[in-house]
């Protein structure tokens, strides 16, 4: 992958405490967090799900792997991120 991703993966339980830890900050629709989490595409509010991709004010923070592997876009990396989804027909 890109530098555009943390070099580890990131379990489905991980994600969702670290997405919790940050509600303080944005909120992250939790129904919308799930099915992310379980390959459903899903929106409410702020937060989208395209099954694969999960965005904030459209903006993307996590991604999963065919195999469902998860990872999380670094901070500041948006633009990097969202660069290469586009440059794979994302």
């Amino acid at each position: 992958m890109g530098s555009a991703y943390l070099g580890v993966m990131i379990s489905p339980y991980y994600l969702m405490r670290i997405l919790s830890m940050a509600t303080g900050l944005l909120h992250l629709d939790t129904k919308v967090t799930e099915d992310f989490i379980n390959g459903i595409e899903s929106s409410n509010g702020p937060t989208r799900s395209t099954g694969t991709h999960l965005f904030l004010n459209d903006l993307l923070i996590a991604r999963r792997d065919p195999d469902g592997q998860i990872f999380a876009v670094r901070k500041g990396m948006n633009a990097e991120a969202e660069a290469m989804l586009r440059e794979g027909g994302y």
